[in-house]
């Protein structure tokens, strides 16, 4: 099914995409209406899976796996039940951000990057900014 709203407790792969990325799809499981199984986001475009893991109860839980648009493997990452760094890369295949959680939060230092330097750190607690 595609669409951009899934019914409340939805159970089963819902598959969409939205106006802000054209060239996106999103898949996701679902078990009554929460994250739990695989995810992947594609540039249709390439037909690559740009980012895909898994989640439990809502939380990235094992291996997260990140690829430029030629399919070529940027990073492999792991989360433990919504703790653990996301990486986002930009167009040159480097590292833009680095995201910290913890249970599902952004918890810790946050660190943007430019062309390989870092440029901007911002704390959070428990999903507050906090400096």
């Amino acid at each position: 099914m595609t669409d951009a709203k899934r019914p409340e407790n939805y159970t089963g792969l819902w598959v969409s995409t939205n106006d802000a990325d054209a060239f996106m799809r999103y898949e996701q499981e679902f078990q009554d209406g929460v994250e739990n199984g695989r995810y992947r986001q594609i540039d249709i475009r390439t037909n690559v899976a740009l980012r895909e893991g898994f989640k439990v109860d809502g939380l990235d839980h094992g291996q997260v796996t990140l690829r430029n648009s030629d399919g070529k493997v940027l990073s492999t990452y792991m989360f433990n039940y919504g703790t653990g760094t996301h990486l986002i890369f930009t167009a040159g295949d480097r590292v833009g951000w680095e995201i910290p959680y913890e249970n599902g939060k952004v918890h810790g230092v946050r660190r943007r990057f430019e062309f390989g330097k870092l440029v901007a750190e911002d704390r959070f607690e428990r999903g507050k900014l906090v400096g």
